[in-house]
């Protein structure tokens, strides 16, 4: 299926988990079950930094230099984390007051930096349009003309480090997060 193939293309070659540990940096993924399907050959090529004890590493003060939490709510919503529609948003409110709290009570927080992001596909309604965007050399036959953004996906940084209640308007995306 085409998902399958498009997964294989991102962790294939030069993924950022290989660019990880070519730097010697430390990495795990925290999450439930299996974890996505985009996720399993990255899980089938490194199996132990896969594991679901995020708060009891956090606690310990044994959070790698980098670690991924990839929750998604199951399909038809209704699970431990759900922003998406039609899901109840309080759920996921919980979800991030549990990692918050992990993460202030650990022994790394004076060093630690939580960036929270969620999928670009949509979930509950933005008030904005999405902006215009250059139009690829490429582009689709319309209506899929690709000349626009994407809807707004919030990204917050928690940290001791960042400013109380600051709130920033450059216009980033999910690229940025491993830009940093």
């Amino acid at each position: 299926d085409a998902s399958a193939g498009t997964a294989e293309a991102v962790v294939d070659g030069a993924s950022l988990f290989d660019r990880l540990d070519d730097a010697g940096v430390s990495w795990r993924v925290y999450t439930e079950g299996d974890g996505p399907a985009a996720l399993a050959p990255v899980r089938a090529r490194h199996p132990a930094r896969f594991r679901d004890d995020f708060g009891s590493d956090a606690l310990a003060g044994a959070l790698p230099r980098v670690a991924f939490v990839e929750v998604a709510p199951p399909s038809g919503g209704g699970g431990r984390f759900d922003f998406a529609a039609p899901g109840d948003v309080q759920l996921g409110d919980r979800l991030l007051a549990e990692l918050y709290a992990d993460v202030s009570a650990s022994p790394q927080w004076a060093r630690l930096a939580m960036l929270v992001t969620f999928l670009d596909a949509g979930g509950f309604a933005d008030h904005v349009a999405p902006p215009a965007a250059c139009r690829p050399d490429a582009a689709g036959a319309p209506p899929l003309t690709f000349d626009r953004d994407g809807f707004r996906v919030p990204l917050l940084a928690v940290s001791p480090w960042a400013r109380a209640g600051g709130v920033s308007h450059v216009q980033s995306d999910h690229a940025s997060i491993t830009r940093l």
